[in-house]
């Protein structure tokens, strides 16, 4: 069952403000006030996965069941190119994003070999 107080901890724990996420997964805002209210009863599969997505747990989690990981060394992270970088280099700010592409590009001729 869906309780929107979950998402509420999940907010806090990482101080964002409910407008965040609303952006970041494309929901109009009063879409969560909807949700907290209990007017929606719970969100889409849909939103339920994007709001999973955003705060790196799982749909499960958000379900409130008991045994679902929320920890991040459970729940598979998204790479993003600034850990990329700092993997390859020590530093995201003096990789000039030309150097980037010229690595991403010989990846994926790596991968086209295989």
């Amino acid at each position: 069952m869906f309780d929107y107080s979950i998402i509420q901890n999940l907010l806090k724990e990482r101080n964002l403000e409910a407008k965040d996420l609303a952006e970041n997964i494309g929901v109009y805002p009063p879409r969560l006030s909807d949700w907290k209210s209990g007017r929606l009863k719970f969100p889409s599969i849909d939103n339920l996965e994007k709001i999973a997505d955003y705060f790196n747990v799982s749909v499960d989690y958000l379900l409130g069941k008991p045994d679902a990981p929320h920890d991040s060394l459970n729940v598979p992270k998204k790479i993003s190119d600034d850990d990329i970088k700092f993997a390859l280099y020590g530093t995201v700010d003096e990789v000039t994003d030309k150097k980037f592409e010229e690595v991403k590009r010989l990846i994926r001729l790596q991968e086209e070999r295989k």
